[in-house]
Order: C-alpha cells, then structure tokens, then sequence
C-alpha cells in the first residue's frame, strides 16, 4: 500500500506584495478606491482657482468656480490657482563675491490671471512652479554673488530689488502669463567660521574704538588744560599789567604834582622879584609891618653883645 502526503494549499504570492491574503485585499481596494476617487463624475472649482479639463489629454475648456459634472476616464481636470502664490526657499546656500558661504530664506510671490491660466497651461504644462522656483534660485545666487559679504547686511534691500527685477524680466521673456508680485529677502546666516570672525573682528573693533575714545578724551583734557593754563598766564599778565598801569599813573601824578608845586614856588618868586624890583621899599614896608615897637637886645655873632643897657 502507497501512502501520499497532503500538502495545503498555499496562496500564491507576488513578488513585492505582501504575502497575506488579507493585505491583499486592502491593497486593491484601496487603488480601486483611487481610480472611482480620480474618475468621479463631478468636480468643485473654489473661488480662488480655475480648473482646465482635457479630453484624452487634449484642452477642452476652463471650468470656473462651483460645481461641474464630466466624463470619467475621457476627461482629467487640473487645478490652477489664481490667487497669489509663494515659493519659500528656506537655508538656500550660496556665496558672496569674495567666497563667504551663506544660508539665506527668500520668497517670491506670483500670480497667475484669470485670462492667462490657459496660456500658462499650455505653454509651461501643471508643473510651472517647479520651473518657476529653479529660476529663482539661480538669479538670487547670480545678484548675491556680486556683493561682499561685509555690505551685504546694509544692502539686503538694494538686493532684493536687482533680484525682483532679474526675476520679473525672464518670466516675462520665459514664463509668460505668471505675474510676479514681489520678492523678499527676509533673512540670511553666515557659516560658523564666518561668525567667528565677524565675532572677533567686532571685538577688535571694539578695542579701538575705546582706544580712540581715550586717545581723544586726553587730547580733550590736554587742550582743557593748555586753556586754563594759558587763561591763568593771561590773567597773571593782565594783573601784572595793571599794576604797572596803576604805578605809572601814579608815579605820572606825583611828577605832575611836583612840577606844578614847583611851577607855582617858581611864579611865586618870579612874583616877588617883580614886585622887589618894582617896589624897592617894599621890604621896609613889611618890616615896619611886623616890628612890635622893641629894638633887639643882642646882636648876634660869634658872641651875643648887648645894643641897650637898661638902667633907671
């Protein structure tokens, strides 16, 4: 008697899908959920965008906002935005003039009209974003690498303008229908080496700074006290000239003074010389003006001698 051995049925697997049948399951529920999703026969337009729908791919029309039927699997649709858009780029590396590395966040902000949405479909196709962001980064590094490093903090402003103009002149040659809005240079960090030797260098700066504070603060007081010296030497001056003034002056008066006393003796004798030689008994005159009545007693010489002998 043969014996067979029964194996059980297994479920046969496929390469790259898991092996349990209820996984597989999920699986295909899931893309068959995608394709009635994608292949629905309505779509919603909102307020702020236009839908393109295509027949076999091919333009049919624009749908505008609110609710709209189509033909599963003939017709796809495609959202444009018509508001404006952003496209941050955050840490976008690049270098200055002179080789310093940078981090640098911008944000260009587009639009697209509501009469170009067609246009800009057809001529720059769903992903026109993705093109219009390439363009982006390459005119921001082409301007910053024209700048260096140590004026690019006062000219950020100066930069994000050449940029916006960069920008808005090959959209409109390349990207033609996307209305460029504004461009934003909001913020960039330099690498670590970089920092660190702003850092230092800020600090030197910094010492001579101070140094050059103190070398001008004692060139303030020297000159400070070159003026009170030079006040006190004047005023020493001044005091030591009016002294001499004041004992000029006086020495003038007293010699003043000395010559009219002495033109007043001289006239006084010229006076009485005049009258002498005009009155020649003027001198008894006075005489006999003053005599009291006494004759002299004594006559004066070598020894006094009596003139009168008094007797009864």
């Amino acid at each position: 008697m043969e014996f067979h051995t029964i194996h059980p049925q297994r479920t046969p697997r496929f390469p790259g899908l898991p092996g349990t049948p209820g996984m597989l399951k999920l699986i295909v529920a899931l893309v068959l959920l995608a394709l009635v999703a994608t292949s629905a026969p309505y779509f919603t337009v909102a307020q702020n965008e236009r839908t393109v729908v295509t027949n076999w791919g091919k333009v049919s029309y624009l749908a505008e906002p609110g609710f709209h039927l189509r033909i599963p699997v003939m017709q796809s649709i495609t959202p444009m935005p018509v508001s404006i858009r952003a496209i941050q780029l955050d840490e976008l590396n690049t270098y200055t003039i002179d080789s310093q590395e940078l981090a640098a966040t911008i944000v260009l902000q587009y639009r697209i009209p509501v009469g170009r949405v067609l246009d800009v479909y057809s001529n720059l196709g769903p992903d026109y974003s993705l093109r219009l962001r390439s363009m982006v980064i390459d005119r921001f590094k082409t301007v910053i690498g024209t700048v260096n490093a140590i004026d690019l903090a006062s000219q950020r402003g100066k930069v994000a303008s050449e940029v916006l103009a960069s920008i808005r002149s090959d959209a409109a040659r390349l990207y033609d229908g996307i209305e460029i809005t504004d461009f934003q240079f909001i913020n960039f960090n330099w690498n670590d080496a970089y920092r660190t030797a702003i850092s230092n260098a800020s600090v030197a700066k910094a010492r001579v700074d101070q140094q050059e504070q103190e070398k001008r603060q004692a060139e303030v007081s020297a000159e400070q006290a070159v003026v009170e010296a030079r006040g006190r030497a004047n005023a020493q001056v001044a005091t030591a000239q009016g002294d001499a003034s004041s004992r000029r002056i006086r020495a003038d008066a007293d010699a003043y003074a000395v010559q009219i006393a002495g033109t007043a003796s001289a006239s006084a004798l010229k006076a009485q010389n005049e009258a002498l030689n005009n009155n020649p008994n003027l001198v008894a005159m006075q005489w006999a003006q003053r005599w009291n009545g006494q004759l002299p007693t004594s006559l004066y010489g070598t020894n006094p001698v009596p003139l009168v002998m008094g007797g009864k």
